[in-house]
């Protein structure tokens, strides 16, 4: 059996956007300024971080070729997204640790006149990623073709997103940006 990576060659042909992105889920609670709780202290927070890949072949295309040659047009699909997304991740499958530190200066929640029903205030930070989507072309040796694959990249970036989130007896939750930490990466665990 051959080796798909010697029959498969991988093309940047443009990249056509890059933009910043947070994962959704990414956002963890730091502190809370609760009724009666003050805090004060220098505090380092730590993200674990990754960069991801996303392929999206052009399934028309992969149907036809897998028609030709007599395969499955999924099979062909995963068969090819797989050697691609092997290919182009080399040396990008790490996971590292992003750190910073900041001093915390948060102040219990005090009643206000008009009371609002404030509860609590998390203090929340997300790492940051350049969201970054590229075009590529797959020469296949073995069908004779070459494609066009759209990619996006998930790539790591030293900036930690800082954002507070209000919770209020009878309202609905509200959440705003506070600015950015600039961070450093480290190691992360081996694999």
């Amino acid at each position: 059996m051959h080796d798909r990576r010697q029959r498969i060659k991988v093309y940047l042909v443009r990249i056509a956007l890059v933009e910043d992105y947070m994962p959704d889920g990414a956002w963890t609670t730091d502190y809370r300024a609760e009724r009666g709780i003050t805090i004060s202290r220098e505090q380092t927070i730590e993200h674990r971080v990754q960069s991801s890949l996303e392929l999206e072949t052009d399934r028309e295309l992969t149907s036809r070729i897998a028609g030709k040659l007599g395969q499955d047009s999924a099979g062909l699909e995963s068969s090819l997204e797989s050697s691609v997304r092997e290919s182009v991740k080399q040396g990008l499958e790490r996971e590292l640790i992003l750190t910073a530190k900041e001093t915390v200066d948060v102040k219990d929640i005090a009643d206000e006149s008009g009371s609002v029903g404030l509860r609590v205030r998390e203090y929340q930070s997300a790492p940051m990623y350049k969201r970054i989507h590229l075009v590529l072309r797959v020469d296949c040796d073995c069908c004779g073709s070459n494609r066009l694959i759209r990619a996006i990249l998930d790539a790591p970036t030293d900036r930690i997103a800082k954002r507070v989130v209000e919770y209020y007896d009878r309202t609905p939750e509200q959440a705003y940006y506070t600015g950015f930490l600039s961070a450093t990466f480290q190691n992360g665990p081996a694999r």
